[in-house]
C-alpha cells in the first residue's frame, strides 16, 4: 500500500467508521423488513402476484416454516457485516486492514441501500396502484 494511501485510511477515525457502519447497517435491515412486509402484503391481497425470487417463492409455498427459512436467508448476510463492525485494531500491525475492511463493507452497504430503496419503492408503487 502507497504511503499516502496508508495516510487517507488512518485519517478515517475507527469510531466514526462504526457509526456509519451501524446506521447503514441499520437503514439495511429496515429495507429487508419492508421488503418482506411489502412481498407478503402483495401474496396476500394480489391474486396475480408472483414473488420472481424462485428460492424465495418456494419457500412461502412451504407456509410459516418456509417463511422462516426466507427471513434467515435474508438476514443471514448481516452476520459478517456485524463482525467487521465488531473487530477492534489490537496493535498497529493490522490497524490499516482492519480500517481498509470497515470502509469496503461501508461501501457495500452503502450499494446495498442503494439497491434496496429501489425495491421497497417498487413494490410501493406496484401495491399503491393494484390497491386504488
Amino acid at each position: 500500500m502507497y504511503k499516502r494511501d496508508e495516510e487517507l485510511v488512518r485519517s478515517v477515525g475507527i469510531g466514526q467508521l462504526n457509526r456509519w457502519l451501524l446506521t447503514s447497517v441499520s437503514f439495511l435491515a429496515i429495507f429487508f423488513f419492508l421488503d418482506v412486509t411489502t412481498t407478503l402484503f402483495a401474496l396476500s391481497t394480489m391474486s396475480g402476484f408472483v414473488e420472481r425470487n424462485i428460492i424465495v417463492s418456494r419457500l412461502f409455498d412451504r407456509g410459516y416454516e418456509g417463511f422462516l427459512w426466507a427471513l434467515a436467508l435474508k438476514y443471514y448476510p448481516l452476520l459478517p457485516v456485524a463482525l467487521v463492525i465488531h473487530l477492534k485494531p489490537q496493535g498497529p500491525r493490522f490497524e490499516v486492514a482492519i480500517r481498509v475492511a470497515k470502509i469496503g463493507v461501508l461501501t457495500g452497504l452503502t450499494a446495498a441501500n442503494l439497491i434496496y430503496i429501489f425495491i421497497v419503492l417498487n413494490n410501493l408503487t406496484v401495491l399503491l396502484g393494484v390497491l386504488q
